[in-house]
């Protein structure tokens, strides 16, 4: 009697345990072989079973993400939320003390306004974090997120209300270098120290189509870099002449305002161009390297920059070659898609590929260069005022010579056949003159 009361007792016992670890939320569905679980429509918190390594919230109406909503999940290492059309605001500690999160994604998120301080707090193995399509109209401040892991990557895209990058906003987010993607928002200004205290590696900002300013001192203060930065398609006039010792890959395609560049000692590091305009490829066979031989430099113009300057670059359409999240149907990022972009330290030389492409070699000489250069001969005044006297002048003396020609009685010579045809080349050249004043 007292085995079966024994036997009875296991069984209860087995019984209590068994249950949680089957125990999935009402509209989840959970797949404990890999530890997910992905609920739809959910319009409270589901309460997730403390083994869950991986969570999705699809298409949920919850009105906040509450103070330690995924505190009870020691394991949880992918959260993916996505499609809420009611989440309004992350309260404080939303996302906090989650040491084996790895990768947060937040996305579809149209009336989502405010994202507490604190929400992301203390996530030392955060690789990445995304915040995609949604309501914000501040930059949100992430100096909490302390993470320790290599190569972070923060992606915040398409948000058409975040106009403004205040001072501070990416220190404090990872000890180590950040890969910023920040293109397709609706920002207009960056403003000074807005990289202050961070270690950068690269920086996308293109397609911000209203970005006009760049605070001179905007990568002031930044520890390390940043390599590679990208201003694509901006409204950008001008390059703060600070914090670009370190990049090695310009790229400004399609930035038709970006006429003039900064001194040329600012890009120490340069390895490889990517500009709108052909004038500034010619400035750069005047750029110094300060390390005792001349360098190489490939200034990349691609045939749509030289010809049909206000097409759309095609290789920014299908998005950064160097960058891709791979996704699958729900949208969450799967293997393979690290970001492995190697600059080289020695010279860069075009292949034939390159030279098909519109790639340009350039041989940087030894000559010292400290001065900005500016080749938009029309931004000068007195130039513009010249050059419109020159080519009215030019236009009606030859127009006057030409008519007298034509409407003389004398016979046609040789002299007045050549006189006519300088007179209507010079006619041609000050016709093209007034067209670039114009213009």
């Amino acid at each position: 009697m007292k085995a079966d009361l024994n036997l009875l007792f296991f069984i209860f016992i087995t019984v209590k345990v068994t249950l949680p670890l089957e125990y999935c939320s009402t509209d989840c569905h959970c797949d404990w072989n890999i530890h997910s679980v992905s609920c739809f429509g959910a319009e409270v918190m589901p309460v997730f079973h403390s083994s869950t390594q991986e969570v999705w919230l699809v298409g949920s109406k919850l009105s906040s993400i509450p103070q330690n909503a995924f505190a009870n999940l020691n394991n949880i290492s992918h959260i993916y939320i996505s499609d809420d059309d009611t989440l309004r605001y992350l309260e404080k500690h939303s996302f906090h003390n989650l040491s084996r999160v790895t990768h947060i994604q937040l996305t579809g998120m149209k009336i989502l306004s405010y994202i507490d301080q604190e929400a992301f707090k203390d996530l030392p193995n955060l690789r990445y974090l995304g915040i995609t399509n949604t309501g914000l109209t501040s930059f949100p401040g992430l100096q909490y997120i302390q993470s320790s892991q290599e190569d972070f990557i923060l992606e915040i895209v398409e948000n058409a209300f975040i106009q403004v990058i205040p001072a501070n906003s990416f220190s404090g987010i990872s000890k180590n270098a950040l890969t910023i993607m920040l293109n397709s928002n609706g920002v207009k200004e960056i403003q000074r120290y807005a990289f202050n205290g961070s270690r950068l590696e690269e920086v996308y900002l293109h397609r911000n189509v209203d970005l006009e300013q760049i605070d001179e001192f905007a990568f002031y203060g930044v520890i390390h870099g940043p390599t590679h930065l990208d201003l694509s398609e901006t409204k950008v006039s001008s390059l703060p002449s600070r914090g670009m010792e370190t990049i090695e890959k310009l790229q400004a395609k399609n930035t038709w305002a970006l006429k003039a560049l900064p001194p040329l000692r600012a890009f120490f590091h340069l390895q490889s161009a990517e500009l709108t305009f052909p004038s500034h490829c010619c400035g750069l066979k005047l750029l110094k390297r300060w390390r005792g031989h001349s360098e190489a430099v490939i200034c990349n113009l691609t045939r749509i920059a030289l010809g049909k300057r206000q097409e759309s670059s095609s290789a920014l359409s299908k998005g950064h070659p160097g960058h891709k999240h791979l996704k699958d149907s729900f949208g969450r990022p799967t293997a393979g898609t690290t970001n492995h972009n190697h600059y080289s330290s020695g010279p860069i030389y075009p292949s034939e590929q390159s030279e098909i492409e519109g790639l340009f070699y350039v041989d940087l000489p030894t000559e010292d260069l400290s001065e900005g250069f500016d080749f938009d001969v029309m931004s000068k005044g007195f130039l513009r005022v010249l050059v419109w006297v020159v080519s009215l002048l030019a236009i009606s003396a030859n127009l006057l010579v030409m008519f007298i020609l034509l409407t003389s009685r004398q016979k046609l010579s040789v002299t007045r056949f050549l006189m006519g045809h300088l007179a209507f080349a010079d006619l041609c050249m000050g016709i093209y003159l007034l067209f670039i004043a114009i213009c």
